[in-house]
């Protein structure tokens, strides 16, 4: 399945959302998930290993718009950010990558 990274965040009123005084994008919050934990979370290296991978393909793709990836690694990134995230990042999240 492909994604476009390059999708940005918008407030409600549809002011940019801003990380750092950059756009925030599909691909900041993405390799954030992936590459953070939890306070607790236990998981084995090979997880670990997996979601460094998936980041850095990401992180180095040279065709942001158009990313492939894999249905349950898509899946797994839906599941981090809707655990780390706002409600108001999440929606659009999910908007991205279900569409």
């Amino acid at each position: 399945m492909k994604i476009d990274l390059t999708k940005q965040f918008f407030n409600l009123n549809g002011s940019e959302l801003l990380e750092n005084g950059q756009p925030l994008r599909l691909k900041d919050i993405a390799i954030s998930c992936l590459l953070s934990m939890k306070e607790g979370e236990n998981i084995s290296a090979e997880e670990k290993v997996s979601r460094f991978s998936v980041a850095k393909s990401m992180y180095e793709t040279q065709t942001p718009e158009a990313f492939e990836i894999k249905i349950e690694d898509l899946s797994l990134i839906k599941k981090l950010i809707g655990a780390d995230y706002y409600p108001i990042i999440v929606g659009q999240a999910y908007q991205f990558l279900e569409g």
